[in-house]
């Protein structure tokens, strides 16, 4: 985070920058696109003695951008054959008989090892021109987007703002914060018992009871684990004698499971960490059409099959 607040963060493969302004609020923040078709494994922030850097590192390289994203340079890192730095970037800025000028860290892979590597800052800044600044210390820096804390004017659930009033955190409400409030005010179907802390009346369900509450009529019987992602096959003539198929992730039951529909368990068949069931209807196989049940099976990459009619 840069001293102003700007808040730094890569999403998707890594190929774009976000960031936000850091501000005491009940609101979500604006986020804002920084930088696109970029290459991000790890970020950092040196804090200059005049601005601050926002460093972007990827394979052996780190990139520096100041606060209005200009790229002001790159360092080359040795040291580790065929390095690629694996995630985000750590500053020291202090000094020390070893690091003079503070110290960068990171997990890396190389060709021969993994690990975490710590490195001088020293040749790092000079090829980039930045003068060290081993006296920084954020517990002196003035927070010039902060706000105002947590106060009693506000009952402690909420904090003023610039013109004194209350800004009141989820579940709260009322000029200093003290009224208990919920969503919606539970829909008419429940009571508000805590800070958007529901009760449902029977029947409904939901954060804000404005579900309609469904009891299962039926429970599929254990098989090791519980079961997970599903497929329903339906017979084509008689609907009572359709199928329920589920996997089995866990080493007990590892597998799948076929049910009927009041979930009595039928039969089991082995499989390493199977995926989603998947159902084919009408698969001509040879002078024969059928329906086909199937899924991958992430443990030993095979593809499971069942004919099912």
């Amino acid at each position: 985070m840069f001293s102003d607040g700007q808040i730094f963060f890569s999403g998707g493969e890594g190929k774009t920058l976000y960031s936000f302004q850091a501000a005491e609020s009940t609101a979500a923040p604006e986020i804002r696109t920084a930088g696109e078709n970029l290459k991000i494994e790890g970020l950092g922030v040196y804090h200059a003695n005049s601005s601050d850097y926002l460093l972007i590192a990827h394979g052996d390289v780190i990139d520096f951008y100041d606060a209005s994203f200009q790229q002001k340079g790159s360092a080359s890192l040795e040291g580790v054959s065929d390095l690629s730095i694996g995630g985000d970037v750590s500053i020291l800025q202090s000094t020390s008989a070893t690091y003079p000028s503070g110290a960068i860290a990171f997990a890396f892979e190389g060709e021969d090892d993994t690990g975490i590597a710590i490195g001088s800052l020293t040749n790092v800044l000079s090829s980039i021109g930045i003068q060290a600044n081993t006296g920084y210390d954020p517990h002196t820096k003035p927070c010039g987007y902060c706000a105002s804390v947590i106060s009693d004017a506000c009952t402690n659930n909420g904090f003023t703002q610039g013109n004194s009033t209350c800004s009141c955190f989820v579940g709260f409400a009322g000029a200093d914060c003290s009224e208990i409030v919920c969503q919606n005010d539970c829909s008419g179907h429940g009571s508000c018992d805590g800070p958007n802390v529901c009760t449902c009346e029977a029947g409904w369900a939901g954060p804000d009871c404005s579900f309609v509450a469904v009891k299962a009529k039926y429970e599929t019987e254990a098989n090791g684990g519980d079961g997970d992602d599903p497929a329903i096959w339906i017979h084509p003539t008689k609907p009572d004698q359709s199928r329920i198929i589920t996997t089995t992730k866990s080493q007990g039951g590892e597998g799948f499971g076929v049910f009927d529909l009041a979930g009595k368990l039928l039969q089991i068949s082995s499989a390493s960490e199977p995926n989603n069931v998947d159902i084919i209807y009408g698969l001509t196989v040879g002078n024969r059409t059928v329906d086909l049940a199937y899924a991958a099976c992430r443990g030993d990459n095979t593809l499971w099959y069942v004919l099912l009619a």
